[in-house]
C-alpha cells in the first residue's frame, strides 16, 4: 500500500472518468417573481441538444427550443437556446441537484434571462442563449395528470389551468398577450378544441364511452373533427375498425345529416375516427364551450393485463380538427385530448405494504401485498413518492429493472431506489422519500392507503452494463486526502467573513462527533501537492456556481471516479472531492448561542446550513421529514442531528471503511477527536482568567476568578441554545446542574462585548 496513491493517479490519466453531482437547498419563488424578472417568456419544445464544456472549464448543454408561442418579450425567429448546467461529455458526467436539466422532447413555459455562461460555438443552436430564471423553478413543464388532463408543473406548484393560472397572470403583468409564432387562427380570436373520452361502463371486457367535446374558448361551427388513437395490439388486438372490436355508433352531434361517422385503420396498431361534413356547411352545429356528445363508441378488450398503450396523435388531430370562418375551414390554434378510460375492474389492488420504514439507496427492500400484479411483471412498475424537494406526487420515481427483485399476482418485492425513472427519463434528481407508493399493471395505477417513513436517502448513481442500466454505490474513501479522509480548506472570502469558520467547524465537529466522519480543516499551503487537486473548498461567492433560485443559500458540488470495480467488473463509485459554497452577501448568523425566541426570518443559520451541506457531502440525499437536518429546507437553527441523520452518517461509515476491491480504494479512517474548533476547546483550568471544578459533576460546579467580578455566565448546549444565565460576582460564583440531563454542555464568561472566555462542561 506505500505507493497506492502514485499508482492510483496513474490509472486515473489513462481511464479516469467524472460523475459529478451538486446538492443544494430550494425556495419558493412566487410566478409573480418569475413573470417580473424573465426578460423573455416563451412556450415550446426541446428538439435538438449538445453538451460542451467551455473554455471556463465547466460542462453546459445547449437546448435548442421551437417557441410555438411568445408570452413576453420579443423573439426575431422560432427558435431559442436554453443553456443549462452539466451534461454528458466523453470524459465526464455532470449533474447539479435542483437545476433544471431538460430532455428531449419536453414542452413547457420558459421564463428566461440572459445568458451568463459561455455560449456553445455549434451554430446550430441559435444565439444569443438564454438560462431560465430560477431553474427548475423557471419551467413549467406540460403532462399530463393522473385523470389524463393536461397541467403544468415545476418544483413547488401543479396549475391544472394553465390558461387561468399561468397565461392570465402573465397577460395581466406584461400587458401582452400570448402569441402564436405563426398565424394558424384566421378569426380575431384564439381558437380551440378539448376531446373528452368518458368511460360510461365495463361490460365484461369490453369497455363503453362517449367522445365528447367542447370549444376552448368561444363558440365555433364545427366543419371536422376526429382522433388518431394508438393502442397496444396485445391488447386490444389488430386493426380494430375492421376486427369489429370498435364500434361506434351516432349521438348528439353526429345525428346531424350533415356529418358523416367513419372509423379506419391508420395502422394495425393505430385507428382512426372521423366526423366530416359531406357537403353543404348549412345547418352544421355550433361547437360551444359547453360539453357535447360528438359519439359514441364501444372497444372489446383482448388481454386486460396487458398495457393499453393508448394514446393520441395530437398533431394528427389537427388536420382532422377544423372549424368554419367566414366561408374557410380552418384548424383550430389548440388541441386538447382528456380521457377517464376506466379500467378499475382489472386494477391492481393494494392490501398492505412492509416494512413501513426504511432507507433508500441501500438495497432495503420493500413488500407489497396484494393482487391482480400478474404472474410476471412485463411492462408494470411501482413508483414512489419523491423526497428531493418535500412531497411533490408529480415527480413520482420508479426503479430500475434490476431492482425488482421478486415479481408475482399478490407479492412484489422492490428496492427503495435514489437512481431511478422519472417521466420515463434516467434521473438521480428525483428519489424515493416518505409517503404513498403506486403500482401500475396496464393501464390502472393503484395509490397505497399505507405510507412508508424513508429514514434516510444514501446516493448512488448508475451505469450501463451489457446494455442493462444498474445501480450503483457511492462512498467516501481515504485516498484522496492526506490523512486517509478529506482535505478541507477555506478561500480566503470565507475566512474573512467574521464568525464563519467558527460557524461551519462547530456544524463538522457535530457530524465527526456522530459519525467519525474523516473530514479535516487544512491550511491550502499545508495540503502535500499530490492531494491538492482533490482538495475541498468552503466558499464564500457573489453568485452560486449552476443556475440555481435566487433564494438558495448554499449548494454542494461532488466529483466521483468509477475506476474502482471487483474482479467480476461491478463498478463502485468513489468521492474524490466536494466543495461547498455559501452565497455572499446574505445577512448570515454566526454566533454560538442565540436567544430562544429569536426572528430568523432574513438571518440563514450559517451552521446549521453547513450541517446540512455537510451531509450532501458525506452522499446523504433529501428526506421530507421536517424534523431532520436532511429535510430539504433549512429554516433556523437546526443544529442537532437526529435519528436518520445520524443513521445516515453511520451507513455512510460503515461502507466506506474498509478497502475497495483489489485494494482500488483505500478505507476512510475514522477521526474519533474532533480537535478542530479554534474556540471552544476544553479548558478546565486557565490561568489569569477562571476555574472550574469540578469537572465533571452531577449537582454544582464553582467558577472562581479573581479577575472578572461583574461579569457573566452563560450555559448553553451543543447547538447554542441558552439554557441560564447568572450573574459572576465576588470572585466565586455557583451554579446549580442538577436539572440538566447528562452529556456536554458549554459555559462561557464575560461581558459580551469585548471579553469572553469558553470552557467545556460535563453533566454526570
Amino acid at each position: 500500500m506505500k505507493n497506492f496513491f502514485q499508482s492510483t493517479v496513474l490509472l486515473l490519466v489513462g481511464v479516469f472518468a467524472l460523475s459529478f453531482t451538486a446538492k443544494a437547498q430550494l425556495y419558493e419563488v412566487s410566478l409573480d417573481e418569475k413573470i417580473e424578472k424573465a426578460s423573455l417568456i416563451v412556450e415550446g419544445k426541446v428538439i435538438a441538444q449538445e453538451s460542451y464544456r467551455s473554455p471556463d472549464g465547466e460542462v453546459y448543454t445547449a437546448n435548442k427550443v421551437a417557441v410555438s408561442a411568445l408570452l413576453k418579450g420579443k423573439l426575431k425567429e422560432s427558435f431559442v437556446t436554453v443553456t443549462t448546467w452539466g451534461g454528458e461529455t466523453e470524459e465526464e458526467i455532470v449533474t447539479w441537484s435542483h437545476m433544471l436539466t431538460l430532455r428531449l422532447g419536453e414542452e413547457g413555459v420558459f421564463f428566461l434571462e440572459g445568458n451568463n455562461v459561455p455560449e456553445t460555438s455549434n451554430r446550430d443552436f441559435p444565439s444569443p442563449a438564454f438560462e431560465v430564471y430560477s431553474s427548475s423553478q423557471g419551467f413549467l413543464k406540460f403532462a399530463q395528470d393522473e385523470n389524463l388532463g393536461r397541467v403544468a408543473f415545476e418544483p413547488f406548484n401543479t396549475y391544472t389551468n394553465i390558461d387561468k393560472d399561468v397565461y392570465m397572470p402573465i397577460a395581466l403583468a406584461t400587458g401582452q398577450v400570448r402569441t402564436l409564432t405563426t398565424d394558424v387562427s384566421k378569426s380575431s380570436s384564439r381558437t380551440g378544441i378539448r376531446y373528452f373520452f368518458e368511460t360510461t361502463s365495463i361490460s365484461g371486457t369490453t369497455v363503453n364511452f362517449n367522445i365528447k367535446v367542447n370549444s376552448l374558448y368561444n363558440n365555433e361551427l364545427l366543419y371536422k373533427a376526429g382522433a388518431a388513437v394508438n393502442y397496444n395490439t396485445d391488447c386490444f388486438g389488430s386493426n380494430v375498425a375492421t376486427s369489429g372490436n370498435l364500434t361506434l355508433q351516432t349521438y348528439g352531434i353526429s345525428t346531424n345529416t350533415v356529418y358523416s361517422l367513419t372509423k379506419s385503420n391508420l395502422t394495425s396498431s393505430k385507428a382512426k375516427i372521423e366526423l366530416s361534413t359531406t357537403g353543404s356547411v348549412t345547418g352544421i352545429s355550433t361547437l360551444t364551450t359547453t360539453q357535447q356528445t360528438l359519439a359514441q363508441a364501444s372497444l372489446a378488450i383482448q388481454n386486460p393485463f396487458a398495457d393499453p398503450g393508448v394514446s393520441f396523435d395530437v398533431a394528427e388531430m389537427y388536420a382532422l380538427s377544423k372549424y368554419w370562418y367566414s366561408g374557410t375551414a380552418y384548424e383550430f390554434d389548440t388541441v386538447v385530448v382528456e380521457t377517464d378510460f376506466d379500467l378499475e375492474h382489472f386494477a391492481p389492488q393494494i392490501d398492505s405494504i412492509r416494512p413501513l420504514s426504511l432507507r433508500a439507496g441501500t438495497s432495503d427492500t420493500l413488500r407489497i401485498y396484494g393482487s391482480n400484479f400478474g404472474s410476471t411483471q412485463g411492462s408494470s412498475v411501482v413508483f414512489f413518492s419523491d423526497a428531493s424537494v418535500g412531497i411533490n406526487q408529480n415527480n413520482r420515481v420508479r426503479p430500475l429493472p434490476d431492482d425488482y427483485v421478486y415479481w408475482s399476482d399478490n407479492l412484489i418485492r422492490v428496492i427503495v431506489p435514489t437512481v431511478g425513472y422519472h417521466d420515463d427519463i434516467l434521473t438521480t434528481d428525483y428519489y424515493a422519500g416518505s409517503g404513498p407508493i403506486w403500482v401500475k399493471v396496464g393501464g390502472s395505477t393503484k395509490k397505497s392507503s399505507e405510507e412508508i417513513t424513508v429514514r434516510l436517502a444514501a446516493n448512488n448513481q448508475s451505469r450501463t452494463e451489457s446494455g442493462i442500466t444498474k445501480r450503483k454505490e457511492t462512498r467516501l474513501s481515504g485516498t484522496y486526502g492526506q490523512y486517509d479522509g478529506y482535505s478541507l480548506y477555506y478561500k480566503p472570502e470565507f475566512k474573512a467573513l467574521q464568525g464563519a469558520t467558527a460557524a461551519f467547524e462547530r456544524a463538522l465537529c457535530t457530524w465527526v462527533e456522530t459519525d467519525a466522519v474523516n473530514f479535516r480543516i487544512i491550511e491550502l499551503d499545508s495540503i502535500h501537492p499530490d492531494y491538492t487537486n482533490y482538495a475541498c473548498s468552503i466558499n464564500l461567492v457573489s453568485t452560486l456556481p449552476g443556475t440555481v433560485t435566487s433564494s438558495t443559500k448554499a449548494v454542494t458540488t461532488r466529483s466521483f471516479s468509477n475506476v474502482c470495480s471487483d474482479a467480476n467488473g461491478v463498478i463502485i463509485l468513489v468521492t474524490t472531492k466536494f466543495d461547498i459554497f455559501f452565497k455572499e452577501g446574505e445577512n448570515w448568523f454566526v454566533d454560538k448561542d442565540y436567544e430562544p425566541n429569536m426572528n430568523w426570518n432574513g438571518h440563514p443559520d450559517l451552521q446549521a446550513l453547513a450541517l446540512h451541506e455537510l451531509g450532501h457531502a458525506q452522499l446523504l440525499l433529501h428526506v421530507n421529514q421536517d424534523e431532520e437536518v436532511m429535510w430539504w429546507e433549512i429554516f433556523g437553527p437546526k443544529r442537532t442531528l437526529i435519528g436518520g441523520d445520524i443513521e445516515g452518517g453511520n451507513y455512510i461509515k460503515g461502507i466506506s471503511s474498509s478497502n475497495g476491491p483489489d485494494d482500488c480504494t483505500k478505507g476512510m479512517a475514522p477521526l474519533t477527536d474532533c480537535g478542530l474548533i479554534n474556540d471552544v476547546e476544553d479548558k478546565v483550568f486557565y490561568e489569569n482568567s477562571f476555574n472550574v471544578f469540578p469537572n465533571p459533576a452531577s449537582n454544582e460546579i464553582t467558577i472562581k476568578s479573581p479577575y472578572h467580578s461583574g461579569f457573566q455566565v452563560k450555559v448553553f448546549n451543543c447547538i447554542g441554545k441558552i439554557l441560564t444565565i447568572v450573574p459572576f460576582a465576588d470572585g466565586t460564583t455557583t451554579l446549580d446542574i442538577s436539572s440538566f440531563p447528562p452529556g456536554m454542555y458549554y459555559l462561557s464568561m464575560g461581558d459580551g462585548v469585548t471579553y469572553q472566555e469558553t470552557c467545556k462542561i460535563i453533566k454526570l
